[in-house]
């Protein structure tokens, strides 16, 4: 197996073990519980969601329609909590129905839909990681929801969430060619970024 498809491999490896089941999702289906915090969930209960997007075709991943179609901060998504959610032990937990209905997201809501939608055509996962930006002030890694997505026989890190910006303060979706994952669960992208941001699994 060449290098690139050693991400996928890993990946792979990861979810046969079963420890990786509230961290690493592949093949989303009805009934899976995705975890927003170490308090919070989302069950999937519908599949077909893409299907709901403007002028969306199977197969296919519309970036910047997912961000766009989700807003708000922290304190709406509490809120969707309160109204929404059912208890179970210690983790409240919602239809992802809802939050796609009311669009009110941020990473894990984007990062789930962006897997239902790359599903149907590809091989990709939706993962809970970390996250460093020191040039947006984020220096030490923080939770994030991300995606990689095997595109012509290449791994693809996909961050809906945090778009790259050029230097006339353009933007375009964050869609980086990912070379390996090392030991510590650092993904190692195939090229540096200007804000120099790295990704990390949750090992």
């Amino acid at each position: 197996m060449d290098s690139d498809n050693q991400v996928e491999l890993k990946l792979d490896e990861l979810v046969a073990s079963g420890d990786y089941e509230s961290v690493i999702f592949t093949n989303l289906k009805i009934g899976d519980i995705i975890p927003k915090s170490d308090i919070s969930a989302y069950l999937i209960d519908n599949v077909t969601l893409p299907d709901r997007l403007k002028n969306h075709t199977p197969g296919t991943v519309p970036l910047t329609q997912i961000a766009n179609k989700f807003s708000g901060g922290i304190g709406q998504i509490w809120d969707l909590f309160e109204r929404h959610g059912t208890r179970k032990g210690d983790i409240t937990i919602i239809p992802y129905t809802k939050v796609f209905e009311e669009g009110i997201g941020q990473c894990a809501e984007k990062g789930i839909l962006t897997q239902l939608c790359a599903q149907t055509g590809r091989k990709s996962y939706y993962l809970n990681g970390y996250i460093c930006i020191p040039e947006d002030g984020i220096e030490l890694p923080e939770p994030h929801g991300f995606n990689i997505i095997i595109k012509e026989n290449v791994p693809h890190l996909i961050d809906v969430s945090n778009p790259l910006f050029d230097e006339n303060g353009g933007s375009k979706p964050c869609i980086i060619p990912i070379s390996d994952i090392n030991e510590d669960g650092e993904i190692i992208l195939a090229s540096k970024l200007k804000d120099n941001r790295t990704y990390f699994l949750r090992l």
